[in-house]
Parts: C-alpha cells; structure tokens; sequence
C-alpha cells in the first residue's frame, strides 16, 4: 500500500521586502522538486511576483497568495489561519516571522529580527526621538509575544541563537542554526578585476532601505574617497529609489557635499538581475549597524567580492577574516578601509581567499532546504 504524504505549508505571507524574499524563494523553488513531501505555499504578492521573474512555476493548488502582510491586518491573518485550517497540515514552517497567527498545529518558526536579537547603540541611535526608540522596544516586546506562540525556531547564526534563547527563554534545543547561503548562480561569477589602470572603482551597496542599514553614511564616504584619491572615482551602486523621501535626503546630502556623481541610485532589483550588478562592480561596501545575516555577505564572499564593512559582531562572526572591517559610522575610516582595498593587492587577495573558504562552508539552495527540512522531521516526529 502506498502511503500519502505528508502535508506541510510554508507560509511566506510576512515578507515584503529585502533580501528574505530571495531566500524564500530559494526555499520554495527547492521544495516543490521534493516528491516526499506534499507542499503547500502560502506567499505575499512580493514573493509571487520574484517566483515568476524565476521562470518558476508552481501548481496553482500549491500556491496561495496574500496581498497584505498579516503583521498588521487582522483579517489577514484570519483568512490565513482559515487556509491553514482549510489544508489542515501537519507543521507550518514561517519562513520568517513572527507570524502574528496562533496555527493549530506544530508550528516552526525562522526568525532574523535583529532588533530583537542582537541590537547594538550604533543601530539605537539610527531612531530618531525618544518616541521611536520607545516604539522600537514595544514592538520587540510584541514580537516576543508571538515568537513564543511556535514550538520551535530557526534562526542563521550562534549569535542570534543565544538572543533569541535570552528574549523567550526557550530550549536551546529547539532552536536550529541554518547558515543562510547563496544560490548556485554566484558560484564562480565573474566580477570586475582591480587594475592599477582602472579610474574608476564601483561599489555595490545591495539592500532595501532601513535606518539601521546606514545609507547615510554613503556621501560622507564618498567625499572622503575624493580627498585621499582625488585621480580615481568611486561610484556606489544603491538598490534604492530616490521616490522615498529617506532616500532623497541622501541624494540632497550627496548634492550639497559635492559628490552627487558618486552615487547611482538604481532602485529594487529584481532577483534575476542580482547577478549581474555583482558582475559589474568592484567590491561590496555594506555599512550595516545591525544584521542577523545579510546575504550580501554570503553572496559577496561566493563570487570572491571583497567586501568592507562595519566593524561589528554580527559581521565578524560571518564574515570571519573575509572581509575590511571599520569603525561603524565612521566615513573616514570607511574611506581609508576602501582605498587600503584598492591599493594593496596582496591584502586583497589574501581577505578575497579567507572569504572563499567561508563561503565554501555556507549551504548552497537544496544544501539549505535540507537542513531545514530535516530539522522539522525530526522535531514533529519527536
């Protein structure tokens, strides 16, 4: 007799924006190939429109789309916990939440808020006012609500382990460190070459907009690089739109330090087009103040981007020896770590090299979905 199997929903309905949708998407590109397990997908409208710019195609019975993100509309997550019930699965695996839904079955949650996780005073002072700070600590309060409404968790580092075991107190046991990886298409991309000949030098700077992200320091940089290598351009490529008026107020700092030239404004980037912007620049600059795990990291270190970041815990502890370091928030320091990468080859090399064997240690599409996979098995069986 041949058994049925087992039903699991994904539920992807939270993620709207920024580099989980690209890991969702992976995740779910990777489980649809898997005959042992009968998948449901319940996304937002975000992760639908990155599935068709994939050329992925799904059935449309697997696949259910929510136009509003359950975190704050109530009737959304009625109508999802409806869909769930409607299926009646086995386990629902948020792939990032909370979910902001109390399912009645097992629920695995993944979970990277790093303002809940691993906040730090450089990111604490990106809020403007006292009444944003307050709101930023409520809502980790409200987040740590929910997070304890699953049965276990998966979260992308050691680090963001023992912050999530301090904000629930749960068992480190239920608790899963899965790396977050890269797609197979970075493996062995091509970037631009360093040459002493190059006047120009082109700065990925990949992410959607946050305060903590740090963006802001861009322009300081950049007239920074003008002083300490007046022969050479430096040009950051920001995967930001200039209709947000945060986004603006950059661009009008950049105009009024004279170094508007120096930044290129491209707006989101669509996931089959990530690639390429790698091919085309010189090294990564990711300025972050907080991160559970950014996949700017992980794809930089793949395609041998080297990669100049802020000097923080979180990015040491991904990043290893494969990466520029400088002191956070500090465009001088930023300006001196960029042009040290230029300059010196041998140290590029040598930190190029130290991000290949991290890289090589990171799972890559179907690695990733099988660690979790395997996780939820054994935690639903138990």
């Amino acid at each position: 007799m041949t058994m049925n199997k087992p039903c699991w929903v994904l539920n992807g309905t939270t993620l709207v924006m920024g580099g989980a949708l690209q890991a969702c998407v992976n995740f779910i590109i990777e489980a649809a190939k898997d005959e042992c397990i009968d998948w449901r997908f319940l996304v937002s409208l975000q992760i639908k429109q990155q599935l068709l710019a994939s050329d992925s195609t799904l059935p449309p019975d697997k696949l259910q789309v929510f136009p509003v993100s359950p975190a704050k509309n109530r009737a959304m997550r009625a109508d999802i916990k409806q869909a769930v019930e409607s299926i009646s699965p086995v386990v629902v695996f948020t792939f990032f939440g909370p979910s902001y839904i109390e399912f009645n079955c097992q629920h695995v949650l993944g979970f990277a808020d790093s303002w809940v996780l691993n906040s730090n005073k450089y990111a604490i002072s990106t809020l403007k006012g006292l009444s944003s700070k307050i709101r930023t600590y409520l809502l980790g309060v409200y987040k740590i609500y929910w997070l304890k409404k699953a049965d276990y968790w998966v979260v992308e580092t050691s680090v963001a382990k023992s912050g999530l075991a301090r904000a629930i107190n749960c068992n480190l046991h239920d608790v899963a460190v899965i790396a977050n990886g890269c797609h197979d298409v970075f493996r062995g991309l091509q970037v631009l070459e360093f040459s002493p000949d190059h006047f120009s030098i082109r700065l990925l700077c990949l992410s959607a907009y946050y305060p903590h992200k740090n963006f802001e320091l861009i322009p300081e940089v950049a007239k920074a690089l003008t002083i300490l290598q007046p022969d050479r351009k430096f040009i950051f490529v920001l995967s930001l739109s200039l209709s947000r008026s945060e986004v603006k107020a950059i661009s009008d700092r950049a105009v009024e330090l004279g170094v508007a030239d120096c930044l290129e404004f491209i707006g989101a980037v669509d996931l089959d087009k990530v690639p390429e912007l790698y091919g085309q620049s010189h090294m990564a600059f990711i300025p972050t103040l907080l991160e559970a795990f950014s996949a700017a990291y992980s794809e930089a270190m793949t395609c041998r981007l080297p990669i100049v970041t802020s000097d923080l815990d979180f990015a040491r502890a991904v990043c290893v020896d494969g990466a520029l370091y400088f002191e956070p928030k500090n465009a001088q320091a930023a300006a001196k770590a960029i042009v040290e990468c230029v300059q010196d080859a041998n140290l590029r090399e040598r930190t190029i090299n130290n991000a290949s064997l991290v890289a090589s240690t990171l799972p890559n599409a179907y690695e990733k979905y099988m660690q979790y996979k395997e996780f939820i098995a054994k935690k639903i069986t138990n």
